[in-house]
């Protein structure tokens, strides 16, 4: 881990038994090893399954920890509200910052084109243009990540990468497993 405290397992809060890993606000774990696509073109979908414990400027993930890539956070860019974000492109968001469970499927592509996708609770809640910018993934995920100086302080439940943009029969089966599974 980037950090030096671990992140501990706390009950999860979704609905449904089970432990999450609770991040305290002043950590990051980062992979061992590079997970993510790094190539120009390739694609990447990211599922999370999460809350955060306040409605401050808090970053959940990272897919590059110098350089901006696509982050999940809320509270920032002065709009108070759930969104990934990505260096280059306006915010995308999905209504007011909230401490509720959540699942989030963002689809992405390192460099311009095709667009990226956000889905949040299953739904579809922003495209953006072809040409907005991802910056190329570091090859490490950074989960309990920093933006600015706001590590993330709440839990997360789950996480898979796929290599690859997801279908839309994919998606469907991520989220109506994450609901079983999760409660979101």
């Amino acid at each position: 881990g980037a950090g030096s405290t671990q992140p501990i397992m706390v009950s999860w809060a979704g609905g449904i038994g089970g432990e999450a890993a609770s991040f305290d606000g002043n950590d990051a774990l980062a992979t061992a090893a590079n997970i993510l696509p790094t190539a120009a073109g390739a694609g990447f979908s990211i599922f999370i399954v999460g809350s955060f414990v306040d409605l401050n400027f808090r970053c959940k993930l990272l897919t590059n920890a110098t350089s901006g890539g696509v982050a999940i956070s809320q509270g920032g860019g002065g709009t108070g509200k759930l969104q990934r974000w990505k260096v280059g492109s306006a915010f995308d968001d999905n209504g007011a910052a909230r401490t509720t469970p959540f699942s989030m499927l963002m689809i992405d592509q390192v460099g311009a084109s095709p667009a990226s996708e956000m889905f949040v609770d299953r739904v579809l809640v922003a495209t953006t243009a072809a040409n907005g910018q991802v910056i190329t993934p570091s090859g490490k995920l950074y989960l309990g990540a920093s933006a600015t100086t706001n590590f993330d302080s709440g839990l997360i439940r789950q996480v898979i990468v796929i290599n690859g943009r997801v279908s839309a029969a994919t998606q469907a089966l991520l989220f109506a497993y994450s609901l079983a599974r999760n409660g979101v």
